[in-house]
């Protein structure tokens, strides 16, 4: 949803949307558990369209890496990866180049994980945005792309799910014995089962207990005062 104002249709338009704004888009990513996929379809589905629509004249980029899998502080929450900026980096270069002749700003906001100085989460995840930043591109960005994009991973998502359901209707148990399931009676009932299952990130299989801050603090304190002696 976007703050103050109607919900999003799935190109990023809003309609009733404020000529002086604000345009917050909120999409509010449930937790915890790690949602990579999931940061990326909201990303594509509804912050970038509205960006696009919204045709600014320069980007500023508030360039935070805490969502990573590797940084404690987020509890668990969401969970990306490298890949996963290098992709909205390129995305967002898009965006520019198709707007304000490229022009983008990107400032260091957050990233905490910093154990291991060169190789950890935080300087690997900077690295990467930058080196996108940094790579010559006349790429602009398109709305239909987006679309062809969510619509193969629907259908991929499909072929999974019907490849799994298959495989639990490949053997019918029943009393104690394993009987083989007709093998097109099991591939119908596997696709239509697909087909009506939710389009949804699956559920995380672990979940993080609440962080004590102050105790986390000590620990880096303790360690940052050994590297120094």
């Amino acid at each position: 949803a976007v703050s103050g104002i109607p919900e999003l249709v799935p190109n990023g338009t809003a309609e009733g949307v404020p000529p002086n704004g604000p345009h917050a888009v909120n999409v509010g990513i449930p937790g915890p558990g790690r949602k990579p996929k999931l940061w990326r379809r909201y990303w594509r589905d509804a912050i970038l369209p509205a960006l696009y629509a919204f045709k600014p004249d320069v980007l500023f980029v508030s360039a935070g890496f805490d969502a990573h899998r590797r940084d404690e502080l987020n509890c668990g929450y969401v969970g990306v990866t490298e890949p996963d900026y290098a992709w909205l980096t390129r995305e967002l270069v898009k965006v520019a180049n198709s707007c304000c002749q490229g022009r983008l700003v990107s400032v260091l906001e957050g990233g905490y994980r910093t154990q291991g100085y060169g190789v950890s989460a935080f300087a690997r995840s900077v690295a990467t945005h930058v080196a996108e930043l940094a790579c010559p591109t006349r790429a602009t960005y398109d709305v239909a792309e987006a679309v062809v994009e969510r619509r193969q991973e629907e259908e991929a998502q499909r072929r999974r799910r019907a490849e799994h359901y298959s495989q639990q209707l490949q053997m019918h148990i029943y009393g104690g014995k394993t009987i083989e399931g007709d093998t097109a009676a099991i591939a119908s009932a596997a696709a239509a089962a697909a087909a009506a299952a939710p389009v949804e990130e699956p559920p995380a299989k672990r979940r993080r207990g609440a962080v004590d801050y102050a105790e986390l603090n000590r620990q880096l304190e303790a360690e940052k005062a050994g590297a120094n002696q």
